[in-house]
């Protein structure tokens, strides 16, 4: 038997442990974006380096999340658009999302119940009017999907000049996936080494103890300046950080690092 739920992205490692004990194999998580920023704007309460670790913690106990990546929320900037493109190919250990798809106003969302904040004209989908024979008031009172008039807004705009590159790029990231032998970023067994197969070319990276207990710390959500020992060798091993992120072993998500490395 097959158990299947919808949860939020802020479950923990021992969350997880949990539902995949009790014999769930699929959830459909909350995700929505992988830019804290957005998030934000969404007033999730999430954060990119959250969502990163949900991945992450779901791929490691055996557990597919079904998930969409969203783009167009009002007030999103194309900044967040290049840092995907940036992005999106170092986290191709993980589960990809099921498509890039354009947010969608619906009734009850803080969209719909506040349109002025947001700058949005809003009118019922098209659809409805084909189907309904109601006036533009009776729809507006009946509808429950909605979409923006002002076609010049910005977020308009940056999804229209975006998307295709963004669906191109997790087009890519899936394909990994169905090939039946989708990357790896993780520690071998309990050694300092990491094997990396993202690239297509596997590559293993040997790390001071110290550093590997940095990288075991961002696995779990938490601000950096207090993720480590105040011990004078863990700072010393904070420089390796930057490398890493170099060389694209971990990630700063705003305040926060995630290390893609499975624990």
């Amino acid at each position: 038997m097959k158990i299947f739920y919808e949860v939020k992205a802020d479950l923990s490692r021992r969350d997880m442990a949990v539902l995949a004990s009790a014999g769930v194999k699929q959830i459909q998580p909350g995700i929505e974006s992988l830019a804290t920023s957005t998030l934000r704007l969404m007033k999730k309460g999430t954060s990119a380096h959250q969502n990163i670790v949900f991945l992450k913690n779901a791929s490691e106990f055996g557990i597919k999340p079904f998930w969409n990546l969203l783009i167009g929320f009002p007030g999103e900037g194309v900044d967040v658009y290049r840092r995907y493109i940036e992005v999106l190919p170092l986290l191709t250990h993980l589960p990809p999302p099921l498509g890039v798809f354009p947010v969608r106003f619906d009734r009850f969302s803080p969209y719909h119940q506040r349109p002025d904040e947001y700058r949005l004209r809003l009118r019922p989908m098209d659809f409805y009017g084909f189907i309904y024979p109601f006036t533009h008031d009776e729809l507006d009172d009946f509808a429950y999907y909605f979409m923006d008039q002002n076609l010049e807004a910005d977020y308009f705009k940056a999804v229209f000049d975006w998307i295709q590159t963004l669906r191109s790029a997790v087009t890519q990231w899936q394909m990994l996936w169905r090939s039946g032998a989708p990357p790896r970023l993780e520690f071998k067994g309990t050694s300092d080494v990491i094997f990396d197969s993202r690239s297509g070319s596997p590559t293993e990276y040997v790390i001071a103890a110290a550093s590997k207990v940095i990288l075991r710390q961002f696995a779990t959500p938490r601000h950096l300046i207090t993720s480590v020992s105040p011990s004078p060798p863990i700072f010393r091993a904070m420089k390796p950080h930057n490398r890493y992120q170099n060389s694209s072993i971990a990630v700063s998500c705003s305040t926060k690092a995630a290390a893609r490395s499975a624990s």
